[in-house]
């Protein structure tokens, strides 16, 4: 019998962090998924319980192009992603196959904690679910890659020439053609924010360069390309804010 879930776990040099976050998908109350592990070329040994859940990469290519691989491998109705290091509130899974079963939808996600925290106790009927668009999307990403649930018959994979900001490009592509609907609970925590020291999102220039690859590929899309400046100016505001209210906390 397949699985309703795929849950697709990428590991690049993770030490032992990879671990947690395959532990927390091992310990999901939802029974019905499979977790394939893809190892990126990883330089340090990647352990998993079981060997039909690795796949091995012959070069490091990427995150993009290493869930692309998980993907092709998946069987489950849902692909689920989650980047080493990141921790699911154990009733995950089963959250989200109800707002699924009630609600139809085809591409999700949910909060996420930016530090190390107890989970609250969730119950179905207290998660508060919406749509948002593409464009609001555009406007700000409320989300991440290890809280995506997306049908795997009806998804677009990853742009593999992507190194940074993959996800924010997959997540824009596949809300153009599937209503994504974001689920305001916090179901998993992060192990460091966003731009922190540590991961890819350290390098900030090259995330913004990532961002403004994925707004060029939108107006691109849409035959906005005379609009790209504004995207340009917006992407450097946002900048610029960051690095003030870094400065000045």
């Amino acid at each position: 019998m397949k699985p309703f879930f795929s849950v697709i776990l990428p590991v690049y040099n993770s030490n032992e962090s990879y671990q947690m976050s395959l532990n927390s998908v091992e310990c999901q109350t939802f029974s019905s998924f499979e977790i394939i592990v893809v190892d990126d070329s990883s330089l340090l040994p990647v352990r998993v319980n079981n060997p039909n859940q690795l796949i091995k990469l012959k070069k490091n290519q990427g995150p993009a192009a290493a869930r692309n691989a998980g993907i092709v491998a998946a069987a489950g109705e849902y692909v689920c992603f989650i980047d080493a290091g990141d921790i699911w509130d154990k009733h995950k899974l089963n959250l989200i196959h109800k707002c699924i079963i009630d609600s139809g939808s085809k591409f999700l996600g949910h909060e996420i904690f930016h530090k190390p925290t107890l989970f609250p106790k969730i119950k179905k009927d207290e998660m508060s679910v919406k749509k948002i668009t593409a464009i609001q999307l555009l406007l700000k990403n409320p989300t991440h890659t290890s809280t995506l649930v997306i049908r795997r018959d009806e998804m677009k994979a990853f742009d593999e020439t992507f190194r940074y900001c993959e996800d924010y490009d997959f997540i824009l592509r596949n809300s153009e053609d599937l209503s994504f609907s974001f689920i305001s609970t916090p179901l998993a925590f992060r192990d460091r924010p966003v731009l922190s020291p540590g991961g890819l999102s350290e390098n900030r220039i090259r995330m913004r360069m990532g961002e403004l690859k994925t707004y060029f590929k939108f107006c691109r899309r849409h035959r906005l390309l005379p609009l790209f400046p504004v995207f340009v100016a917006f992407s450097f505001a946002k900048h610029v804010r960051k690095l003030l209210s870094e400065k000045y906390r």
